[in-house]
């Protein structure tokens, strides 16, 4: 029961923990939600289906987005997982107001699939992605940018943006200005160079985005509905504690 009873207090010291933690914001789920609560399908000419969403549909109480980027099918018509992409095409941008003021921000950059992206073979130009900060007076805290070159090979989707954040591959943001409420990233993918079937194409590059990554200034503040993965980690330690009283129950029977 000593044993137990140690664990209690670990593990929920461990939960409380998440608070300090980067929260991950899953725009491809956000999108295909708002998707699915449209109705309709791609198929249903009665239905009422819309591709793109705008990006102001997935905004919810601690996210507010705002901007021309929107969000589009590019893989697979069904799967959540692979649904969608936050796009901001050739030329565009967008806004994400936090309803905290945060301390770091980063956003995963992918190339948007173009029409029979299968087509296509290596992708080797740059895109400029750029970010501007601003606090809760609208005023402008910092600013920053970069230019990566693509990895991979655009046929078999292995493909990445060469550039890292906070320890994610394939990323842009700021981890140094403290404070900022909002934050608008904007892209200028240029014109892209691909290889179609060993021949050389030129065209403009949609580039979108996967993930948005984020970490509150007030390290105890929790967005208003806790991520999946803090409710996966709660279930765990509580089946855990079941676990371990049920043994030690059983234990304390075959002794008596």
């Amino acid at each position: 029961m000593k044993k137990l009873l140690v664990f209690v207090p670990v593990f929920f010291l461990g939960f409380l923990g998440t608070a300090h933690a980067e929260f991950s914001y899953n725009l491809k789920q956000q999108g295909y939600q708002a998707k699915v609560a449209q109705g309709g399908s791609p198929w249903d000419p009665d239905g009422t289906y819309f591709d793109p969403v705008p990006v102001e549909e997935i905004s919810n109480s601690y996210l507010t987005f705002s901007g021309n980027a929107a969000m589009v099918f590019d893989y697979d018509y069904l799967s959540p997982s692979s649904c969608c992409s936050l796009s901001m095409g050739n030329q565009g941008s967008f806004t994400v107001q936090f309803d905290q003021p945060v301390k770091s921000v980063g956003l995963d950059i992918i190339p948007v699939h173009p029409g029979y992206a299968s087509a296509f073979e290596d992708l080797y130009d740059n895109a400029t992605v750029s970010a501007v900060y601003r606090n809760n007076e609208g005023d402008i805290v910092g600013q920053s940018s970069i230019t990566a070159s693509w990895l991979g090979s655009f046929e078999y989707g292995d493909w990445r943006w060469n550039n890292a954040y906070n320890g994610h591959e394939s990323a842009f943001g700021v981890t140094n200005i403290n404070g900022f409420s909002e934050v608008t990233f904007s892209v200028d993918g240029g014109d892209a160079g691909f290889l179609f079937k060993g021949m050389p194409y030129y065209g403009p590059l949609n580039v979108g985005s996967n993930n948005l990554f984020f970490t509150y200034l007030d390290p105890n503040h929790l967005p208003p509905i806790p991520e999946p993965q803090t409710y996966a980690m709660m279930m765990a330690g509580l089946g855990m504690l079941g676990f371990t009283a049920k043994r030690r129950k059983a234990s304390m029977s075959k002794i008596a």
